[in-house]
């Protein structure tokens, strides 16, 4: 019986580690991606991660990912303008009447 606990034990530290090794090796392609691409496009969706609300995934059409703090609040639609190979990337919104003003400039590094 003392056998089995111990594998149990085993098996779930293993699991642990194999579940933090993915979201870090996951999170640093879409940070590297991210930093590669030149991004003229709109957010498509605000998703909630695996971080509980202290943090936001934003989607964009080309299956770009951008992680943001809680505090960033940026919403569906806003435009995003990038360069490549720099986290630096300006923020547009679309005022009361529908045409896109800028917002805010961020540096992620």
């Amino acid at each position: 019986m003392r056998n089995i606990k111990n594998t149990a034990v085993i098996f779930f530290v293993l699991f642990m580690i194999g579940l933090i090794i993915f979201c870090e090796r996951k999170s640093y392609r879409e940070r590297t991606t991210f930093r590669k691409e030149a991004i003229n496009s709109y957010i498509i969706q605000k998703r909630s991660n695996w971080t509980g609300g202290r943090s936001y995934d934003y989607l964009f059409p080309n299956n770009i990912v951008l992680t943001l703090p809680n505090n960033q609040n940026l919403v569906e639609g806003d435009s995003i303008s990038k360069k490549s190979n720099t986290y630096r990337f300006s923020v547009y919104r679309k005022d009361a009447v529908g045409k896109y003003r800028f917002y805010k400039d961020f540096d992620i590094q």
